[in-house]
Order: structure tokens, then C-alpha cells, then sequence
């Protein structure tokens, strides 16, 4: 459009700026139509922009994908591969499925997501990765948080359902979809789960697989990650209302089927047989901690004791020693990529993380 010769009418001009909203809008799942009153480019400059969503979900380079997942299936272990077959069985058959993929970090959660996807996407099918979070989305090719794929209400109560109307790009998306990937789920509250239900219901009800029996309307939908890790924050809760909250409190856990994986791959891994036994044994504690197997119990709280050898023991530069610990010789290789890129220090709160950012001036 840069052309300093174009001339265009007044009409032109407002029906390319509506045509761009609109593309900006299908991007994201919304329409022009969705707001009363506002105009709607004409059919001469929207046309193409229907598919937009449909073809960002078909962008993928089939030959790599297959190479893919060829890759991945020979690497699987018996886990992951039962877990593979179980599901890809459930698309194959257009039956419907809900799944939950269990296992604590290092089983392989992630790498059995990306097999799958490679495996529909492969044959052109479409697989919509979701997460709850937006860094774990990143994980993922053409990943999307959970609120932003599916416009999840902030606020949700019992009777909340997402504002997914039928026929609109989005929901045409929803439709086609032959799996939906789910991560980090128990970080959600479980009516974002059951308002998708109601949602699947409503935009899949003229489907010819749709199945009223089924959650989600008959779509295969797998959730997965581990619930030692974050479970929902409800603000001013006790633990019951925590543990209410949770996925596996929902009327839709009943048709869940569990898959579980055990092989932790991170941990065969090491540079002498001492530092893979060392992690190996770290992790069981950290799994014995999360389970509520260490610790002493008093009044239904436990006293964790923490190996010395993990512990910083300057109480008056506790920072400063970290610091060092994690980043020898800072000054050395601080223009350095690859000396960040397996590095980092977790803060539980913005005050802990400002005082190590003021360690490190």
C-alpha cells in the first residue's frame, strides 16, 4: 500500500481499515460481527479472511512433522507410548475421549504433546495446544494460553459459559479441531473446565460426531501436569476450598481416564554415575515431600528437615553467597549467552526477587 500514486475513495479506505480490524480480530478468535452497530467490510475485501484461523492451524511443514514424529515414537518409553496409542485411538475412532496425563516434571509430558501433534498435524488435521500458563505456552507450536484461545471469563461462577457464538471463526475452529491439548491444567478452577463443556455442548450440537453422553460434546480433549504443583489461588480460602476447586472435583473427572507416566527421563541423564545417583535421590525426596511422606507431623502441619548440603549457611550475605553459587565469575561472562541460558535463581515473591537482582549489581 505504499504508493504515493493510489488514489482511493473515501469508501475504499474505511473498508481496507475495517478489513484490517477484522483480520486483527480473526486472529483472535473475534469478528466485527460480534459488535452491534460497527460496519462490516464488503464481501470484495474480507474475502480469504474467513479461514485465517483455520490456516494458521494448517501452517505446518508436513515433512518435518512427519520426520517428527518418526523420531519421537522410535525414543518413547513404554509409558509414553501406551499413553500415545491410547489417545491416538480415541481421535482415529471419533468416539471422544477425556484424558489426564499424570506424572511429576521429567516423565515427559511436553515431549508426549509434541508427538501427538506432530502425528495429526502430519495428516493435516488440527490440534489446538492450550496451556494455563503463558510461559508454558511457549512449549508448544502455535500455543496459546487458555484464556486467550478459548475467552475464559476473569470472573466464573457455577453458571458462567465462554462467549463462543456459533458460526464464528472460532468456533468453526473448535469444530474441525481433532484434539485439544490442555497444560498445566490444575492451575484453573474447575468451572473454567465445566463452562467449556457447556460451551463444546452448545457449538458442537450440530455436529455429526457430536455426543450428548460425553464430556466436551464428544471432543478428545487430554489434560496433564502434576498436582504436587500449583493448584488454584483463591484468595482469603482455606485448603478445603483449594482442593474443592480442583479438576478432579468436577462432575467431569468421572469420565476422565488417567494416564500416568512413571520414567522420570531427566534423571538418566548426568556426567558421572555419582551426580545421575545424587539427582535421583534428590528428586525421590522432593516427590516423598509432595506426597507428605517426610517431615514431622504436628496438628495436620509437617517440619521438613533440609539436607545441610543444600542450604546457604551465611545468614548475613545470604544473597550474596547465592549469587556466587549460581553465577561464578558473573563479571567474566557477562556478555556471554550460552553461560544465562542453564542458570537461573526462583523468587516466591517480587521482594525476594528484588533483593537478588540488588545482590547482583
Amino acid at each position: 500500500m505504499q504508493c504515493a500514486d493510489l488514489e482511493l475513495s473515501p469508501e475504499q479506505i474505511m473498508n481496507m481499515t475495517l478489513a484490517k480490524i477484522e483480520d486483527k480480530l480473526q486472529g483472535n478468535g473475534r469478528s466485527l460481527k460480534e459488535f452491534d452497530k460497527m460496519p462490516y467490510p464488503s464481501s470484495d475485501v474480507i474475502d480469504g479472511l474467513e479461514d485465517r484461523l483455520l490456516l494458521d492451524e494448517l501452517n505446518f511443514d508436513v515433512d518435518a512433522l512427519t520426520k517428527e514424529l518418526n523420531n519421537n515414537l522410535s525414543n518413547m518409553n513404554i509409558g509414553q507410548r501406551k499413553a500415545f496409542d491410547v489417545i491416538i485411538q480415541a481421535v482415529n475412532g471419533n468416539a471422544g475421549g477425556f484424558f489426564f496425563v499424570y506424572g511429576c516434571g521429567g516423565t515427559g509430558k511436553t515431549y508426549l504433546y509434541r508427538t501427538l501433534s506432530a502425528a495429526i498435524r502430519s495428516k493435516r488435521g488440527i490440534v489446538l495446544n492450550v496451556t494455563s500458563s503463558g510461559i508454558a505456552s511457549l512449549l508448544f507450536p502455535n500455543g496459546r494460553t487458555t484464556h486467550s484461545r478459548f475467552k475464559i471469563p476473569l470472573e466464573l461462577t457455577e453458571d458462567s459459559v465462554y462467549c463462543i457464538k456459533q458460526g464464528t471463526s472460532l468456533a468453526k475452529l473448535i469444530c474441525k479441531a481433532r484434539l485439544i491439548i490442555w497444560d498445566e491444567a490444575p492451575m484453573l478452577n474447575k468451572l473454567c473446565y465445566e463452562a467449556l463443556d457447556k460451551c463444546f455442548r452448545d457449538i458442537l450440537s450440530s455436529e455429526p460426531y457430536y455426543n450428548a453422553e460425553l464430556p466436551f460434546g464428544g471432543k478428545v480433549v487430554v489434560l496433564g501436569v502434576d498436582f504436587r504443583q500449583i493448584l488454584p489461588v483463591i484468595p482469603m480460602s482455606s485448603r478445603q476450598d483449594i482442593v474443592h476447586s480442583a479438576i478432579n472435583a468436577s462432575y467431569l473427572w468421572q469420565h476422565c481416564t488417567i494416564l500416568t507416566l512413571t520414567v522420570n527421563m531427566r534423571l538418566t541423564i548426568g556426567p558421572t554415575d555419582k551426580a545421575v545417583d545424587d539427582v535421583i535421590e534428590f528428586s525421590k525426596w522432593l516427590l516423598d515431600i509432595g506426597d507428605g511422606l517426610v517431615g514431622d507431623s504436628m496438628d495436620g502441619e509437617s517440619e521438613v528437615h533440609i539436607h545441610p548440603d543444600i542450604l546457604i549457611h551465611d545468614s548475613i550475605h545470604p544473597f550474596d553467597d547465592m549469587v556466587e553459587f549460581v553465577y561464578p565469575n558473573l563479571l567474566a561472562n557477562i556478555i556471554q549467552p550460552s553461560y544465562f541460558k542453564h542458570r537461573s535463581i526462583l523468587g516466591l515473591t517480587l521482594e525476594v526477587v528484588n533483593e537478588v537482582r540488588w545482590s547482583m549489581r
